[in-house]
């Protein structure tokens, strides 16, 4: 069948938070004692909801991995928080390659993300560029939930064969797409050529690998 929409992650993928010294979800897990193994019980207590402040989402979050809300602790993660000045930046290449792509295809946005990262992408306008958008704090689902993928295919009329994911994740962006019938394609950038400080990096290989969105018309 051939390709209708094409589906993106954010995260690492089209965009990443500019100037910051580490990327924030590593300091909020180091504060927590917590490590990566952990990331999808920080996603479900963080990213699946909106919050009014975030005192509120530390607080549910704590609560969710067992860990007391201790006021001390609560603070200091706020000030670390609201003391970096996030940036949520995309990369070169997106805007022209977005243009691009929906002359022929329409385009949605997937992405586990907490309510003030969304708010600020927003904000920026950078939701003009898609078709579909689609956090995770906004539809209560975390990839790799078929639900997820779903939401966006209907949103953009179409079916998994006629659907191309593009993310840096293997397992969650990748092999969950593939799973639907959907084709897939692993993007995996040069951050250091950017200055971007990702939470973890992917090490999986794919039949079908891209380092820029330039050369993503190959797989479509």
């Amino acid at each position: 069948m051939p390709t209708r929409a094409i589906i993106f992650d954010l995260w690492n993928t089209l965009a990443y938070n500019k100037g910051v010294r580490k990327n924030p979800i590593v300091m909020l897990e180091e504060m927590l004692g917590l490590n990566m193994n952990l990331y999808r019980e920080v996603e479900s207590g963080f990213m699946t909801r909106k919050f009014g402040t975030r005192r509120e989402a530390i607080v549910n979050l704590c609560k969710h991995i067992g860990v007391k809300p201790d006021y001390r602790l609560v603070d200091r993660i706020v000030m670390m928080w609201e003391g970096l000045q996030l940036n949520i930046t995309l990369f070169p290449d997106v805007v022209h390659a977005m243009r691009h792509l929906r002359k022929k295809y329409k385009v949605g946005l997937i992405s586990n993300t907490e309510c003030f990262s969304a708010q600020e992408f927003r904000e920026k306008g950078y939701d003009k560029h898609f078709d579909y958008v689609g956090f995770s704090c906004e539809t209560g689902h975390l990839k790799p939930s078929p639900d997820v993928f779903a939401l966006a295919m209907r949103a953009l009329g179409a079916k998994a064969n006629e659907t191309v994911m593009v993310g840096d994740n293997l397992k969650d962006d990748v092999l969950a797409a593939e799973r639907l019938g959907m084709k897939a394609v692993l993007i995996k950038r040069d951050f250091g050529q950017y200055d971007a400080k990702p939470s973890w990096v992917e090490t999986g290989v794919h039949s079908r690998i891209i380092s820029s969105l330039k050369e993503l018309d190959r797989f479509l």
